[in-house]
């Protein structure tokens, strides 16, 4: 928790005072001297108003055990940031409870080789009207980093993109790395043209291994464009985009468990090796073009598509092997199947509008009447839940009887670990940071977290 009293704070206010030290009695008036000011550990605080000032910053980390925190006052009434905010080659940071409004150019950039930040409960309304873009990850190497319980909201119109995971390198430089493992869950978006670009770069080779989860994406032109290789999409809501998930380019993709609704194109996807699977559909099709490729096929399997009225539900083009496509346990009512030889079928189930009530099915009462189809949450889910908060910002090395309410590493590494799907070889090389937090190092393997569950 929030301790107003801490020795690590250092606060800030918008406007100036006789002295500035940084103390709640007499707060820097800029955020950048008050950053760099910080280091690990410290706990920058900013008070209530709005701020008019450009921070850029470089190279002023936190440590993996012990990170930089930047945060709103808790007791303020609002943190206002009407000016872009530029972070170069930052790692083990946290920025909190902020508030970007109205920035011409993009709210904030993350750039370099940053890694393990996080980004939660920030608003950004109406931001990076002249650049197209209001939350940037570039640059060489970036990974780990997190966005969540983030809220991207617009009010006008245009070609406006919510975040932008740029994965672009310099094929000249040998030592330049893709941006990694980024997540993005529990965040809200309204009113982009496209919500979050996940890769920029057509000729990347490496994987990128982005997480998209339990988002709500609201009356966008795209909800999510895939760029990037073995991108894991699921737990999403999709609402009124007129294309909420299109697949320019990236392989080895996983869309699941995610719900459509109103979308004039639900799913549109263009590249080989995808699984789509146990996602509800209401009127919203998918369409899948141009996947030509017999080893590696696109799997469409136990999906629910529901219409008001009738319409292709699947569409296929472009792909001329026979098994380029496969169609299994999908349940389609009031929708048809496309009759294409780039497509292989196998035990759908087709319903006319006098089979069943289309209220019923809407409603997700079809998950458990039928034997295909999508049978989980997909079917039902309407809402998306903010999630529990880890507080990390005290994390350091080792607890201390002074202190012993501060998280040991041990726990922030658990905490970052478990928003990824389990790596294998990862927990064979550091099985100390999978073995229960609980269990004692006796000797043997002790027990490990699911963290696909």
């Amino acid at each position: 928790m929030f301790d107003p009293a801490s020795g690590r704070n250092i606060w800030v206010a918008p406007t100036r005072s006789e002295r500035e030290d940084g103390t709640r009695e007499a707060p820097f008036s800029s955020i950048r001297q008050a950053i760099e000011t910080a280091g690990p550990g410290s706990v920058v605080v900013l008070t209530n108003g709005e701020y008019e000032e450009t921070v850029s910053i470089q190279e002023r980390s936190g440590l993996e055990t012990n990170p930089l925190t930047i945060m709103a006052d808790p007791s303020a009434d609002s943190v206002i940031l009407k000016k872009e905010w530029y972070f170069y080659e930052m790692s083990d940071c946290i920025v909190q409870g902020l508030t970007f409004l109205d920035t011409g150019g993009t709210a904030l950039s993350v750039v370099g080789t940053s890694k393990r930040n996080i980004f939660k409960e920030c608003l950004f309304i109406n931001c990076g009207e002249s650049v197209e873009c209001t939350l940037f990850f570039g640059g060489s190497g970036g990974e780990f980093n997190v966005i969540e319980n983030c809220q991207f909201t617009r009010s006008g119109t245009g070609t406006n993109f919510g975040v932008i995971i740029a994965q672009s390198c310099d094929a000249e430089d040998e030592t330049s790395e893709i941006s990694s493992n980024t997540i993005i869950r529990s965040c809200v978006f309204e009113n982009f043209s496209t919500a979050i670009l996940l890769g920029s770069g057509d000729e990347i080779d490496e994987a990128g291994n982005h997480l998209v989860t339990e988002n709500l994406f609201t009356d966008c032109g795209e909800g999510i464009r895939i760029k990037a290789i073995a991108c894991d999409i699921r737990d999403n809501i999709f609402r009124g985009c007129a294309t909420a998930l299109v697949q320019l380019a990236g392989s080895e993709c996983e869309i699941n468990n995610n719900r459509f609704e109103l979308c004039t194109v639900g799913m549109n996807l263009t590249s080989p090796d995808t699984t789509v699977s146990d996602n509800c559909c209401i009127d919203s099709p998918l369409v899948v073009a141009g996947v030509d490729t017999l080893i590696l096929p696109t799997v469409i399997a136990s999906n629910s598509f529901v219409f008001t009225t009738p319409v292709d539900a699947i569409t296929v083009t472009g792909g001329s092997m026979n098994h380029g496509v496969i169609i299994s346990d999908n349940l389609i009512y009031n929708g048809t199947l496309p009759e294409s030889i780039a497509a292989t079928f196998h035990q759908n189930e087709c319903m006319d509008e006098g089979s069943v009530s289309f209220l019923d099915l809407a409603a997700g009462d079809f998950r458990t009447s039928r034997s295909v189809g999508c049978h989980t949450s997909a079917a039902y889910r309407i809402a998306i839940e903010p999630i529990p908060q880890a507080d990390v910002a005290g994390f350091k090395q080792d607890s201390t009887e002074d202190d012993d309410s501060i998280p040991t590493m041990d726990e922030r590494d658990l905490y970052i670990k478990s928003l990824f799907v389990i790596n294998e070889d990862d927990m064979e090389e550091n099985p100390e940071l999978y073995r229960n937090a609980d269990d004692e190092d006796d000797g043997d393997d002790g027990e490990f977290y699911d963290y696909e569950d």
